[in-house]
């Protein structure tokens, strides 16, 4: 009785777990546009951006897009390598997200891009079951953006 009591107690810990399942969730999110970016897809960066992105720099999706667009149309044969540094939920429906991102590859050279390491700080909200960036931050070099 004991036994069925204490896997009762972990199985209901275990499902009333959202982090874990959250956190694959926006593992996944980062992996899918590192890949896109990779592959020069505009597509899934369309759908991670929520309507009412915003950032900082005053940048709205439709910028965003357009940035990510031109970036992609000078470059080849890209390759990205990202480190999530840190996941924060702040509730069940929104999380930050602090990457870095190295880049190399023959092409990104003309753009300054071979070598370099780039900060991300993601805002996040979670919409239907899926995670949609609200609006980020970025820096060049050793230092996370401030």
């Amino acid at each position: 009785m004991q036994r069925f009591i204490l896997l009762s107690l972990l199985g209901a810990l275990l499902l009333g777990c959202g982090a874990p399942a959250s956190e694959e969730q926006i593992r996944d999110l980062v992996s899918s546009l590192a890949q896109a970016a990779e592959d020069e897809s505009i597509g899934p960066f369309r759908r991670a951006l929520h309507d009412d992105y915003q950032d900082l720099r005053e940048n709205d999706k439709a910028a965003v897009i357009n940035m990510l667009r031109g970036i992609m149309l000078q470059t080849n044969d890209a390759l990205i390598l990202t480190d999530i540094e840190s996941i924060d939920f702040l509730s069940a429906e929104l999380a930050e997200v602090a990457i870095k991102a190295r880049f190399a590859g023959a092409d990104w050279d003309r753009l300054r891009l071979r070598g370099a390491v780039y900060w991300f700080e993601l805002d996040l909200v979670r919409e239907n079951d899926d995670w949609r960036i609200t609006s980020a931050r970025w820096s060049r070099g050793d230092s996370a953006p401030r």
